[in-house]
């Protein structure tokens, strides 16, 4: 923490360093999802194309094509897809959010960032996820303290009711007013971010692997409380990968330190887990019983669970995506046509709520037909096959967590989802993890 605050000074008081200083006033502020990131943007632009070295933009340009072609390709295709929508306002407004696919990738060519920069950049990253984990437990452990009931929104909008407490750290864990899944999914990264540190242990002090062991336990705990199911996933898989890559290397006193902040970890959110996934069993069970959707419950009650939306928004999307499979419907016309088709379908008990698809994958394919599900899988994928022969994990597994969620959520139709995704794709072209032995 010391060193990165003693760069940082350093930086601030060089004029050819003030790029450099914004991106790590852009990644601290990722975690927060404001509106004053769009402004960092801006002002990382001007200053790149006034302070940087303009001849090696092409250069850097061409050589991680791989990266940076497939997102600009992306927002091209947004651009284009106006042509056939019949929503012009949603339409322009889709590509205002994703302006950062166009902007990002260009501007991040222009800065001259080295790996051990890099490096660093994901310290603050993980410095800060790992400040607002500790004070949404400390804050959550003072209401818990001091308040009789844990008070959530009710079923009307005008009033509130009381819930349990695994109800209330779903809802309000949280100290900032993020999206609990598009957040966990920062989290994850922060974690195969540590977990790719399990090679150098051996060479790193007492303290410092207690601070990496500390921090994964920290950050796991977080991941749990927020009971996000596309997070149970993703942290699971980024575990089991980092035991297969690093089993041989791991240290046994590390190794049974990690089995132990897992259990741990398990332990200390086991009731919420349980319940969690619990609900989600029933939901399932209940929607492939017999007897038709329209004759179910979750098509008019007022507020269906989290699957049987999720369900009802698939059935639907399969079924617009169906009618316009090659070049889809058009940039803006996803959430009408999807409410149309939820009318169709006498899903009531959304349709009124004009939702998204719930999956980027599913809202490419609406708007863009198969050409967008190429280019969607094509963001991650391409730099995916040029980093995994460099074995660069650290790399692929940013990607492959970013695909994943694309495919369960609506990712890049939100700005928690699209800066990350513009950022931190161009950000890791340049960078190799495993030569980092010493930091």
């Amino acid at each position: 923490m010391a060193k990165i605050i003693s760069d940082f000074g350093k930086l601030a008081i060089k004029y050819e360093a003030i790029p450099v200083l914004l991106c790590y006033v852009l990644i601290a502020l990722l975690p927060f999802d404001l509106f004053v990131i769009s402004l960092i943007i801006i002002l990382l632009s001007v200053s790149a194309l006034m302070i940087c070295d303009k001849t090696r933009w092409w250069l850097c340009l061409k050589s991680g094509w791989k990266f940076y072609l497939p997102l600009l390709a992306f927002y091209i295709y947004h651009v284009i897809g106006l042509g056939w929508t019949s929503n012009y306002h949603e339409g322009f407004r889709s590509l205002e959010y994703k302006l950062s696919f166009l902007v990002l990738p260009l501007i991040m060519a222009l800065i001259n960032l080295d790996s051990r920069t890099i490096l660093r950049l994901f310290n603050v990253f993980i410095i800060i996820n790992l400040v607002l984990v500790i004070l949404s437990f400390l804050h959550f452990i003072f209401i818990d303290i001091t308040q009789d009931e844990f008070i959530i929104l009710g079923e009307k909008v005008e009033g509130n009711r009381v819930g349990t407490r695994g109800e209330y750290l779903s809802k309000h864990f949280l100290i900032i007013d993020q999206h609990r899944t598009f957040y966990s999914i920062q989290l994850v990264i922060s974690v195969w971010f540590l977990l790719n540190y399990i090679p150098f242990l051996r060479k790193m002090t007492k303290k410092k692997v207690i601070a990496i062991t500390s921090s994964v336990f920290i950050l796991i705990s977080g991941i749990l409380v927020m009971q996000s199911k596309l997070s149970y996933l993703l942290l699971a898989l980024t575990i089991i990968t980092s035991l297969i890559l690093h089993f041989k290397l791991i240290p046994k006193s590390a190794l049974i330190s990690a089995l132990l902040v897992i259990i741990a970890s398990l332990l200390f959110t086991n009731e919420l887990i349980t319940d969690r996934f619990e609900k989600m069993v029933d939901e399932v069970e209940y929607i492939f019983s017999d007897g038709d959707d329209q004759t179910k419950t979750f098509a008019t009650k007022l507020r269906p669970g989290s699957s049987e939306i999720r369900y009802m928004l698939y059935k639907s999307s399969l079924q617009v995506i169906s009618e316009s499979f090659l070049f889809g419907h058009g940039t803006g016309d996803v959430r009408d046509m999807l409410k149309e088709q939820n009318y169709k379908n006498g899903y009531i008990s959304i349709a009124h709520l004009n939702y998204g698809a719930h999956s980027q994958l599913l809202h490419s394919s609406i708007a863009f037909g198969i050409i967008g599900i190429i280019l969607l899988f094509s963001i991650f994928l391409i730099p995916l096959s040029s980093e995994i022969k460099k074995r660069n994990y650290f790399t692929c597994g940013v990607l492959v967590i970013f695909l994943i969620a694309c495919i369960f959520e609506s990712y890049l139709n939100s700005r928690a989802g699209i800066i990350p995704v513009a950022f931190f794709i161009p950000l890791l072209s340049h960078f190799q993890f495993q030569h980092f032995n010493k930091k």
